[in-house]
């Protein structure tokens, strides 16, 4: 627990150096195209979910089977439709994007490994690079997200249990952030190890995922800007302590 705290702790400071590693190594290119990205996908997929949401709405009131309460229910579908098309468009864009940005983001975390090691880094986006990093991203995310399925799937059947169905919305909320900081720390892991490997590490990190993922998310509930800045601080930020781990466990040069 107290190495959980420890890894929560590092994970949320390390939000306050990625804005100034960004500024001082002048790292802006790495930024502005998957910050535009991420406005463009997430406008975009949000905004489908708005429109879809009505149908949803109007397929749950159109078979509910009962009359009693008919018309409570179906003020209630139309929050319900709604919540559920929210819910699907959030988790599609959390993992669509962290593959789409993935050519971007692995560059941007080499050159702030070099950085701290005090090296140049040649790092640059290419095609060959940016092909092999969208498979891994693929891997990742797919594996990911099947299991923040399973697990929220029995969390939601948790929350349905009286007096400890409490503890379901923040562990959902945690079990996201995980999932999330995993993807970003992968940025950083693809380089060193395989993808098994790479989970293993993050589950001896988990504080420091579930950090970063919890800014993350956050950081989306921003309008724009939010949208604009998550992929590359949340990078950055989990660069900085991935990499002292790294360097902490003999797995760096």
């Amino acid at each position: 627990m107290r190495q959980f705290i420890s890894d929560f702790r590092d994970g949320i400071e390390a939000y306050s150096q990625a804005y100034g590693l960004i500024k001082s190594e002048r790292l802006w290119g790495y930024v502005l195209l998957p910050g535009f990205l991420s406005i463009l996908f997430g406008t975009g997929i949000f905004f489908l979910a708005w429109q879809y949401s009505g149908g949803i709405g109007n397929f749950l009131k159109n078979n509910y089977p009962f009359d009693f309460a008919k018309d409570e229910f179906a003020a209630v579908a139309v929050y319900a439709g709604w919540a559920i098309i929210a819910a699907l468009a959030f988790v599609s864009y959390k993992y669509i994007i962290l593959i789409l940005v993935a050519p971007f983001m692995g560059p941007l975390s080499e050159k702030i490994e070099a950085h701290l090691q005090g090296r140049k880094s040649n790092a640059r986006f290419n095609l060959i690079r940016a092909g092999r990093e969208l498979w891994r991203g693929l891997r990742v995310s797919l594996r990911n997200l099947l299991r923040e399925l399973v697990y929220t799937g029995i969390l939601l059947l948790i929350g349905l249990i009286p007096l400890i169905g409490f503890v379901s919305a923040p562990a959902i909320f945690a079990i996201q952030a995980y999932f999330v900081g995993f993807g970003n720390m992968d940025y950083t892991l693809e380089r060193h190890m395989g993808v098994k490997e790479s989970a293993g590490f993050v589950g001896d990190y988990k504080g420091l995922a579930i950090a970063n993922g919890s800014i993350f998310l956050l950081l989306l509930m921003i309008p724009i800007a939010g949208l604009f800045l998550a992929p590359s601080l949340a990078t950055v930020a989990s660069a900085v302590e991935t990499i002292q781990r790294l360097e902490h466990e003999g797995r760096l040069a």
